[in-house]
Parts: structure tokens; C-alpha cells; sequence
């Protein structure tokens, strides 16, 4: 059992999102997500592009996210 297995039990408790979001690793996000400055998401990227995925899911709040993931992938060439 890990530090974060049982919190979404404790969820609606005040107080106890803030301590469910401190338990979870920073390695795990950054395993699992490409995230930070333009130049970290593209050495990341290159790290991941052999790994077998055949998909990706993309959630941005900035347009600018969306148009560095289809430059590194590819997918702006492909797409004009």
C-alpha cells in the first residue's frame, strides 16, 4: 500500500484534498506526464517516443501546449 492509496475514501473531508495532493510523489506525476518549460517537454517526448505508445491524450490551458505537441510529434507537417 502506497502513501496515497485510501485518499479518494477521504476526499470529501475538509481540508484533506491539499494533504491527498502533498502525498502524492513529484516522480510519479513526472512519470506519467509531460510537464514544464518547452525544452523539458521535448527532451521528455524524445525519451518516450520508443517507448510503444500508440497514443496520446493532450490537456492544455494554453493554446501554446497544444502547438509544441504538434510541432515535436509530427502532426503540424501531417496536418498541411
Amino acid at each position: 500500500m502506497t502513501d496515497i492509496d485510501g485518499f479518494h475514501l477521504i476526499a470529501p473531508k475538509a481540508g484533506s484534498k491539499r494533504e491527498a495532493i502533498e502525498a502524492v510523489p513529484n516522480e510519479y506525476c513526472d512519470e506519467s506526464s509531460l510537464v514544464g518549460p518547452p525544452q523539458r517537454i521535448r527532451e521528455r517526448y524524445k525519451e518516450c517516443e520508443g517507448s510503444g505508445a500508440t497514443g496520446l491524450t493532450l490537456s492544455c490551458r494554453q493554446a501554446e501546449g497544444l502547438e509544441l505537441m504538434a510541432e515535436i510529434s509530427g502532426s503540424r507537417d501531417r496536418a498541411a
